[in-house]
């Protein structure tokens, strides 16, 4: 297990902050998974936290709205869609990450967005990365602002490397998840947010 730290800058905002259904608009942010068995025997990645009940499956998930609604999945008179944490420290007060089962992972999502302050909720989204760290400590300044995050390796390679071949993406450093993510989403969408 390894223990390290990095600037908190590195998980700036991915996602334009303008509100809209245009399918063309891919946003990108985080989520913490728990692992879990499927019907198949298959190790796979069920969300923690809101839409905690979720799996994901390779590829792109598309949501369904369980309240019976005929609506594109994220409307925003709904709770429907599949969420996503923006802001990775907000993400990280609201849910924790102290299990030693629990991964991070960066995702995408696009077509009917529901965009917040700290995330997102989309019609459809998809993994695009597996972290092969998680968050050890959030250190904060004197005024209680997160400066540092401290990090730790907890699942072994093997395992890291087979959710990394199920889901037929990289398994990567918590250091680099931001720019795996921002490799899905268009320059225009990323520079007019920073």
């Amino acid at each position: 297990m390894s223990d390290e730290t990095f600037d908190l800058h590195l998980f700036e905002n991915l996602f334009r902050e303008e509100k809209g259904n245009d399918d063309s608009v891919i946003v990108g942010g985080y989520r913490l998974c728990t692992l879990v068995e499927d019907n198949d025997g298959r190790t796979v990645l069920r969300g923690l936290g809101v839409g905690h009940d979720y799996t994901w499956m390779p590829g792109w998930n598309w949501a369904t709205c369980g309240m019976g609604k005929k609506h594109r999945p994220a409307a925003r008179r709904c709770s429907c869609g599949l969420y996503a944490c923006s802001d990775l420290p907000a993400l990280l007060r609201t849910v924790g990450a102290g299990s030693d089962q629990v991964v991070l992972v960066g995702v995408i999502g696009t077509g009917e967005l529901d965009i917040a302050e700290h995330g997102w909720r989309a019609e459809t989204a998809r993994i695009v990365a597996i972290s092969s760290q998680l968050i050890g400590r959030l250190l904060k300044d004197g005024s209680g602002n997160v400066f540092r995050i401290t990090h730790r390796t907890v699942l072994d390679n093997e395992t890291l490397a087979a959710l990394g071949r199920m889901y037929q993406v990289p398994v990567v450093g918590l250091d680099e998840l931001e720019a795996i993510i921002g490799r899905y989403i268009p320059q225009e969408e990323i520079s007019g947010n920073r």
